[in-house]
């Protein structure tokens, strides 16, 4: 009740979004996808008992996405597909997250893949998520030849991606990820990664 009572009077009054918590708050929601006005006005409304659905749009993903579902072992996996505006078929990139990442920490990636021009597809790493609630998990390295395979069964037939044109790309982890993924299917033209777990070697 105390609880409550602090934050009723802080959203009420304003005050909540001076907060530097709160302020960091919200910039990682949009860093990741959300959209901070809409945030803001869905906790006001939710505050004054106004029906999100009805009465305030709640929170919105900007840019779009669409989810695609996949059947796979004992559970589902998840991408999430963002497309740029235009008639397409566009050139497509996956993405991936790093170890103990989720696809939504892909979503200002995808952004800048959509402001090139290109689709993006942003890819779950086993057992996290919203593909790990599913109890969907991978026992090797076949698991991701195979579930990528069914990603690009699915651009293949959809009529605003390219699968001529696809490329991979990681973030940490997901950086070597996207290098091993790449080196399994001969229909992904590239690859890049920032901050692998593999060093090369060293400049000199």
């Amino acid at each position: 009740a105390w609880q409550n009572g602090i934050t009723v009077k802080l959203v009420s009054s304003g005050r909540i979004f001076q907060s530097p918590i709160w302020k960091m708050l919200f910039q990682t929601l949009a860093f990741y996808g959300g959209d901070e006005r809409k945030l803001k006005e869905t906790l006001i409304c939710k505050h004054e008992g106004i029906d999100i659905d009805s009465g305030c749009a709640g929170i919105d993903i900007n840019p779009p996405v669409e989810k695609w579902a996949f059947e796979y072992g004992t559970g589902k996996f998840y991408v999430d597909a963002y497309y740029p505006e235009g008639a397409g078929p566009f050139p497509t990139v996956l993405l991936y997250p790093g170890n103990e990442g989720i696809k939504e920490h892909m979503a200002t990636y995808a952004k800048y893949a959509l402001s090139r021009g290109m689709a993006a597809l942003a890819f779950e790493p086993p057992g996290w998520g919203e593909s790990g609630l599913s109890g969907y998990t991978f026992s090797s390295l076949d698991d991701y030849r195979a579930c990528t395979n069914e990603i690009y069964a699915r651009l293949a037939s959809h009529p605003l991606l390219d699968e001529s044109r696809l490329a991979t790309f990681g973030v940490s982890g997901g950086s070597l990820t996207s290098i091993i993924v790449a080196g399994f299917h001969d229909y992904v033209k590239a690859s890049i990664g920032i901050r692998g777990l593999l060093r090369c070697g060293r400049m000199r």
